[in-house]
Order: structure tokens, then C-alpha cells, then sequence
């Protein structure tokens, strides 16, 4: 596939889907004058093929394992440019524009959507494929695709799951889920201001008595926790 793809000024995009992905980029889409039509599985495959007849940019929100299935299945047979937005599939046939973002149910303003970076295979640049769109963009190579959405998977629902697991414990002891939170929020505020820098702690001071005591603690509560405490533990050490 060649990095040098432009889009038609007269084109429009087929946005493909219906999930948390597919309703924020249209929310985007709607309030930045993008030409697009949108279509799901819940819509009759007639109109999907008036649609391709058509032949728009394709933009398939749709889950990494339906992408290929898909592709085969309603565009393989068109000469169309078709996206993905996903941060582990690859595919020569298909172009990536991956969203470094979390999407949650409540939509965000538009000045937050300006700002999501767009992490691009194999094009160059997003506006290559959005030329409408001022989001930087940066290029992740097909080889590093696996591990860079591994660890997106890590930063997000790795340390989310964390924080749920804990809230739910401290909970059960009496502590305010408003006190957590606000835990939360200054631990992620440090880390944005102060990088590796931000890390504090047992961990990090080498207080062994107070480890100890913790992983007392958690084995008599969770083990899977503990596991996870020892393994982190190592690492802090790697970046004090």
C-alpha cells in the first residue's frame, strides 16, 4: 500500500459501526463539517451496498475481530480506501488511524477531540486520510503494532482494574469512594506533571518492613493482587 493516499474533495466516509467508538467520532465528525454517512448492522445490507456504489472513504469502527470478515465480506470486491481505527490489527489491505484515547459513554466538548492523537499505519501522517482534521498524528510501524496496543491495554484497563479491585476492597473497610477518587486524580496529575519522577513509596524508599507487611496483607485477602504487587515492585525499582 503506498503513503502517498489523498481523498477526494468530493468523497465522503462511510462510518461503519455503532459502539462508544463509532458515536464519538460522529459526534466529532458532525461539529467540524466532515461530509460522512454512517451505517450498523442493525440496518439492512441493501442499504450498505448503496452506499459502497457510491465508493466513500470506508471507516470501520467495528471490533478487530470482525474487521476481516467484513473486509471480505462487503469490500473486498470495490476499489475503496478503507480505514480501521484499531491499535492491534494489521492488515496490507487496510490503513490504521488508532485513537490514543479512552472513550467512555458521556461525549466529550470539542476542543477535547481536536487534541486526541491518532497513532497511523502505514500513511505518514492522519491528514493524509483527514485532511479536515488538525489532530496530530505520529507513525507506528506493523512490526510494533502488537506490543504498542498491549501496553495502551495496560495504561488503561490494566491500571483501572487495578483501581476497581482496590476501591472495592477499601470500600468494604470504610473508606470513602470521594477519598479515592481523589487519590486517583493527584496520582495521575503527578504522573503527567513529573513523569517516572512521580513514583513514591515503600517501593521506591526500599522499605522492606512496610513491603513485607503488605504482601502479608494482601495474601490474606488476594492473591492475584499480591502476585501483581511483587511484579510492579520489581519494575519501580527499575525506574527509581
Amino acid at each position: 500500500m503506498k503513503n502517498d493516499i489523498k481523498i477526494q474533495p468530493q468523497g465522503f466516509y462511510l462510518l461503519v459501526g455503532s459502539g462508544r467508538l463509532a458515536t464519538h467520532l460522529a459526534y466529532y465528525f458532525s461539529h467540524i463539517s466532515i461530509k460522512f454517512k454512517t451505517w450498523n448492522r442493525t440496518e439492512s445490507v441493501s442499504i450498505l451496498h448503496q452506499y459502497i456504489a457510491d465508493k466513500p472513504i470506508v471507516l470501520l469502527a467495528i471490533s478487530d475481530d470482525a474487521l476481516d470478515a467484513f473486509y471480505q465480506q462487503h469490500l473486498a470486491d470495490h476499489s475503496l480506501q478503507v480505514i480501521h481505527f484499531s491499535g492491534a490489527h494489521h492488515s496490507e489491505r487496510l490503513i490504521s488511524c488508532h485513537p490514543l484515547m479512552t472513550f467512555g459513554k458521556n461525549l466529550y466538548d470539542l476542543e477535547n477531540y481536536k487534541k486526541i492523537p491518532f497513532g497511523v499505519t502505514p500513511i505518514k501522517n492522519l491528514q493524509e486520510i483527514f485532511p479536515q482534521l488538525t489532530n496530530p498524528s505520529f507513525q507506528i510501524k506493523p512490526k510494533d503494532k502488537a506490543l504498542y496496543h498491549a501496553l495502551c491495554v495496560l495504561s488503561a484497563a490494566g491500571a483501572q482494574t487495578l483501581w476497581v479491585e482496590s476501591e472495592k476492597i477499601l470500600s468494604g473497610m470504610g473508606v470513602p469512594k470521594s477519598a479515592f477518587n481523589s487519590y486517583v486524580q493527584k496520582i495521575t496529575e503527578n504522573y503527567i506533571l513529573y513523569g517516572s519522577k512521580a513514583l513514591t513509596g515503600p517501593w521506591i524508599r526500599n522499605d522492606q518492613n512496610t513491603i513485607s507487611q503488605n504482601l502479608l496483607a494482601l495474601s490474606s485477602k488476594s492473591d492475584s493482587l499480591r502476585q501483581v504487587y511483587e511484579i510492579l515492585k520489581e519494575g519501580s525499582y527499575d525506574n527509581s
